[in-house]
């Protein structure tokens, strides 16, 4: 008796492991539809790489993020390499002229022109891109992401 329920212990655990994790493919996409030149820079601790500078032309986009996030998330969610910490920010110039600085976390001294966090233009906060989310498999998700520069932004920045 011992011996029989010990092998069908055994036989649940193994078919508990065989079931396929869940999983959300998350793909994150700017596109600049103005009329004007976009840079973006990505602070990481407060430092500037070339690595992590976008230049955007009209009309162009360029995918920021494309990795896995386990178990089936339905909801606006990504990490990019290009983002820092949440002490980090980001700033977006337009034409070499304008800039608006996106902050993590708000510091002492502000820019003249910015965005927090939770605003739903920030380029760092996944609820300001439009989202939609595909089920392409019983345990598996993608998700797109998409954030679209427009003129209100480059006006906001002037």
């Amino acid at each position: 008796m011992k011996q029989l329920l010990l092998s069908l212990l055994v036989i649940t655990f193994l078919l508990q492991s065989c079931k396929k994790d869940e999983l959300t493919q998350a793909k994150a996409y700017i596109k600049n539809t103005t009329t004007h030149s976009i840079k973006i820079l990505f602070y990481k601790s407060g430092l500037v790489s070339a690595n992590d500078t976008i230049k955007l032309t009209t009309n162009q986009e360029i995918e920021i993020a494309n990795g896995p996030l386990r178990g089936l998330i339905k909801a606006p969610a990504f990490n990019s390499n290009y983002f820092g910490s949440s002490n980090d920010s980001m700033v977006v110039i337009f034409d070499n002229l304008y800039r608006v600085t996106h902050y993590g976390t708000l510091p002492i001294n502000l820019t003249s022109k910015y965005y927090d966090f939770a605003s739903l233009r920030h380029i760092g906060n996944p609820k300001s891109y439009i989202f939609t989310s595909t089920q392409v498999a019983s345990t598996k998700l993608e998700n797109v992401h998409r954030y679209e520069f427009v003129e209100a932004d480059y006006n906001y920045a002037r």
